[in-house]
């Protein structure tokens, strides 16, 4: 048991040390836009690089904060349905929707670990403003799915509602 409770803590670091992470991306982003118009505006020549670095950060920063979004509740829920049932028939739709998101996410999040290993080996570049190596690109979708596939089955195996406690207390 106190293994899993170590597991389950370092899980739980990670998925806070990718939201910090999405919160680096944002605030990169809004210095490198900032200094780019500035440059700009200045009458320079701002770096080539910014386009580029601000299209990564930007996929960057949607899927390190996906799991926790998901833990807490704060993604698109569209909840017309499932608020207008109760008992069993609700609680066996949540078990159903937990279920379908944890399978959707860990297909896409498989696939894109596929498809990163895959870029991976072949060396290739993402030709930009700057050259980065093609596998940052699919690399971040694959562990924000993989992430929320974990968040989504901690739904599924606990009893806690995530659309009446919308995810904020402790599952597991």
């Amino acid at each position: 048991m106190a293994a899993l409770r170590w597991l389950w803590r370092g899980y739980d670091a990670l998925v806070t040390a990718a939201w910090w992470g999405a919160i680096l991306c944002a605030a990169a982003m809004l210095v490198l836009i900032v200094v780019d118009v500035s440059l700009r505006i200045a009458g320079f020549r701002p770096p080539a690089a910014t386009i580029g670095l601000v299209e990564y950060s930007l996929l960057y920063l949607a899927m390190l904060s996906a799991p926790r979004l998901v833990r807490e509740g704060q993604h698109i829920v569209v909840e017309t349905v499932i608020g207008a049932l109760s008992g069993w028939p609700r609680l066996l739709l949540e078990k159903a929707i937990y279920l379908a998101a944890a399978l959707t996410c860990g297909v896409l999040g498989y696939a894109a670990w596929l498809l990163t290993a895959e870029k991976l080996a072949s060396g290739t570049l993402d030709l930009r403003g700057i050259d980065l190596p093609s596998w940052l690109l699919p690399a971040p979708i694959a562990a924000g799915c993989l992430l929320c596939a974990v968040e989504f089955l901690r739904f599924l195996l606990s009893r806690h509602s995530f659309y009446t406690a919308r995810g904020t207390e402790t599952i597991l």
